[in-house]
């Protein structure tokens, strides 16, 4: 007789649950896994004996959870470690590229306009040469918070290299990234941070390219980035806290 298992979260009601079931033949376990993550395991079965469910078969099925349980949330750990950056949260590189080609062929196959932006942290090194590596960790977290903050929950943030981020806009023409682009520029410029009591002040600047852009645009990743990356470039010329979306005269 074995029972099926379920695990569900502490808001169900029980005794809502227990109400469509038959009392005696369903046992609620209170659950919190290793990574704290907490639910109810219950347990339902059909006696074809008359035999209530012994205490043996309880503790195994309970142990045989937990065990799928964990290895599920390593699972998830491991997933995440190989997707993201460890200290920024963002996409790394070899993912983020991978969600590049799936964005173009997207916008390709709709028909819809889509935009990378490579933005870069002006003299981020002198900020880890005053303030310590500690402190050029916590500008580029804080950096980065504000960039998904301007930004719409469809883009996407990869972290690109060092202090570099590339940032891609679906269904977003060249105008309209400059602006939201402009925006975040703004808002990284307008708020400094604070590192054990000393005011750091940060700004970005960033070049923008949208895919097929004119006749001979970029039409894959690689000239798209490359675009983008050449307009990040000319920001830094003109001399950084700068957006440049189109080719500079």
């Amino acid at each position: 007789m074995m029972p099926k298992i379920n695990l569900l979260p502490f808001q169900i009601s029980q005794d809502g649950l227990a109400k469509t079931l038959e009392r005696e033949k369903v046992l609620f376990v209170n659950m919190q896994r290793s990574d704290g993550e907490k639910g109810v395991l219950v347990m339902t079965w059909t006696p074809t004996d008359g035999r209530p469910l012994s205490d043996e078969a309880m503790a195994m099925a309970k142990k045989n959870f937990m065990t799928a349980s964990e290895n599920l949330s390593l699972f998830h750990r491991m997933r995440m470690l190989a997707a993201y950056d460890e200290l920024t949260g963002l996409y790394n590189r070899r993912v983020g590229k991978t969600r590049l080609n799936e964005e173009i062929s997207r916008s390709q196959r709709r028909g819809s306009p889509l935009c990378a932006a490579m933005l870069d942290l002006d003299h981020f090194k002198a900020v880890n040469d005053t303030y310590g590596h500690q402190a050029g960790d916590r500008v580029l977290r804080h950096v980065c918070r504000i960039f998904r903050e301007c930004l719409r929950a469809e883009d996407i943030l990869i972290r690109y290299g060092g202090e570099e981020i590339l940032a891609v806009m679906p269904g977003t023409e060249l105008e309209d990234a400059c602006d939201i682009l402009e925006r975040l520029r703004a808002s990284v410029a307008d708020e400094p941070l604070n590192h054990k009591g000393r005011c750091i002040p940060v700004t970005v600047s960033a070049g923008a390219a949208r895919l097929h852009e004119a006749e001979d645009g970029p039409n894959d990743a690689g000239s798209l980035v490359a675009l983008a990356d050449r307009r990040l470039y000319m920001a830094k010329q003109k001399g950084r806290n700068q957006v440049v979306c189109f080719d500079l005269e």
